[in-house]
């Protein structure tokens, strides 16, 4: 027979929100390293809406790492990761805002 274990997500600083200052122009990552059975469902959302990807803003690492280049002013905002599957989900936070 078989034995299925289902584990909620399970990230760092879960639940918590890191505030990161950027300048203009220069580059950060967001970092959701999680794990979980099974493997959880990764998403971003910014300011609560799914989080729209293009060049400036891409997804790594089994959608783990969320990399933003040449920040612009209208980056700035609250971006969230969840991980999710079948027995839960976890989100983690991050505000970004403009420097000088």
């Amino acid at each position: 027979y078989f034995v299925f274990y289902i584990v909620p997500p399970n990230l760092d600083n879960a639940m918590g929100t890191e505030e990161i200052t950027i300048v203009k122009g220069s580059s950060t990552s967001m970092t959701c390293f999680t794990d979980g059975t099974p493997t959880p469902r990764m998403s971003w959302l910014r300011d609560g809406q799914p989080l729209g990807l293009d060049a400036h803003l891409t997804v790594s690492t089994h959608g783990m790492v969320l990399q933003l280049l040449k920040a612009e002013t209208e980056d700035s905002g609250k971006y969230t990761c969840i991980a999710s599957n079948e027995a839960g989900e976890v989100r983690k936070s991050w505000v970004i805002e403009g420097g000088p």
